[in-house]
């Protein structure tokens, strides 16, 4: 069974996050922007058992940064647990 484009992007990507030193990571961050879309190009094609055209992927591409919008804005607005100073409040009466 193939894995999920998903499941190949994580997979493959962990590699390109483990960087030796942050000015490493910053004089990076261009080649693995492009690393990272190759990736998950790679994956999509896998998936479809042929090559993208290029616009078919700039179709893909688009709807993938969307969806990583829509889970940024998700995790934001989720409930985090609240740290810092915990007040007990006790009913009167």
């Amino acid at each position: 069974m193939l894995a999920s484009p998903l499941e190949l992007l994580i997979r493959n990507t962990k590699i390109l996050f483990s960087f030796p030193t942050t000015m490493c990571a910053s004089a990076d961050r261009a080649d693995r922007q492009r690393r990272l879309e190759t990736v998950a190009r790679d994956a999509f094609e896998l998936r479809a058992n042929r090559k993208l055209t290029d616009v078919e992927w700039a179709v893909v591409r688009t709807r993938l940064l969307e969806f990583i919008g829509v889970l940024g804005d998700w995790e934001q607005t989720t409930a985090r647990p609240r740290r810092g100073n915990v007040e007990l409040c006790q009913r009167e009466g």
